[in-house]
């Protein structure tokens, strides 16, 4: 089935995940895990953005906003190494929080970008445009359908909806749009997920132009193109897809123009596609990666400010009660 991408991160870190001289993991590892408080080393895993998907997700809700936001500078100043997909994750931290920057910013961190899924393919017809994220509000399916839809081509869509059944009908672009030449799965079985893959043309993922997600994320669905030779279609403005499509590995398409996607769509030829999928393949031994053990220099947490924003966020989570626990908990990223 679609790897989500924590899956491929506890892959990724099984030798740091199993060494116990470290905690490792992302920020929501906090609220259950006693040996952070108690002053363990804690590697904190930045590779999913929840603070920025979760102005998406709850764009009203200003006590959600603040407890992802609360969670995530607590992550910073109790963290003694910090891991992250592309160097911008750091970087724009550092602008988004100003009044923890002292604490966190000397701290030493890694680049350690989401690793392909081990899967065996065998390419047989192109027959699919499959689409590289899920349903989410943040992501802009909405132009892939409408694109697909109006373009004078035989090739179809395909979306793999996230885990939470229901996920990409609760994207508010997508309420009532349909195309009978974009199929829509909510769980799809590694099986037929592969028959999707060797009958694909190429993967698709865009994001609005104004998107403050996409600056800070890791597509990491796009790491399926690359390891099966297949070109990508992005808007420009996150970092992996740009990486490939300023490599030659795709094309870059217009934020939020379904005509253009289209006009993309219909003037694909298979020579070009294979040419540019070869070359996305041949990238993946140019991405940035770092040892995951050798490197690792632990720094001081800072614990006092940390339990003062701790504090501040048991407040915000008894706000956060009067709803239903169950559903409000996925701000703390369980996506």
């Amino acid at each position: 089935m679609v790897l989500k991408a924590e899956d491929r991160r506890q892959l990724q870190l099984s030798e740091l995940l199993n060494d116990d001289s470290f905690v490792v993991g992302p920020p929501r590892l906090l609220m259950s895990n006693k040996e952070i408080w108690d002053g363990k080393p804690w590697i904190v895993d930045f590779l999913t953005p929840i603070c920025q998907e979760n102005y998406y997700r709850f764009p009203d809700d200003i006590h959600i906003q603040e407890s992802s936001a609360m969670l995530e500078k607590i992550a910073l100043l109790l963290g003694s190494h910090f891991i992250f997909a592309h160097d911008m994750q750091f970087e724009l931290r550092k602008n988004m929080y100003p009044d923890i920057v002292d604490e966190f910013s000397k701290k030493d961190f890694s680049v350690i970008p989401p690793v392909p899924a081990n899967f065996s393919f065998s390419p047989k017809n192109n027959l699919y445009l499959i689409w590289g994220g899920g349903g989410w509000d943040w992501l802009d399916p909405k132009t892939f359908v409408e694109a697909v839809s109006i373009a004078d081509t035989k090739y179809k869509g395909v979306i793999f909806s996230d885990r939470y059944n229901g996920a990409f009908f609760r994207n508010a672009a997508m309420k009532g749009l349909s195309s009978e030449k974009v199929e829509i799965n909510r769980f799809t079985a590694k099986k037929e997920y592969l028959d999707y893959v060797n009958n694909a043309l190429a993967w698709v993922s865009l994001h609005s132009k104004e998107s403050i997600e996409a600056p800070i994320a890791y597509r990491t669905r796009l790491l399926d193109a690359m390891i099966c030779s297949k070109p990508v279609i992005v808007t420009q403005g996150e970092h992996l897809g740009d990486f490939i499509v300023e490599n030659g590995g795709g094309w870059f398409v217009d934020h939020e123009d379904p005509e253009h996607l289209a006009s993309i769509i219909e003037k694909l030829k298979l020579s070009e596609v294979n040419k540019r999928g070869l070359i996305s393949n041949s990238l993946l031994k140019k991405m940035k990666h770092q040892g995951l053990k050798g490197n690792i220099v632990t720094g001081k947490p800072s614990v006092s400010k940390a339990r003062e924003l701790y504090l501040r966020l048991k407040k915000s989570r008894l706000i956060l009660n009067s709803f239903s626990w169950r559903f409000k908990s996925k701000i703390l990223g369980q996506r």
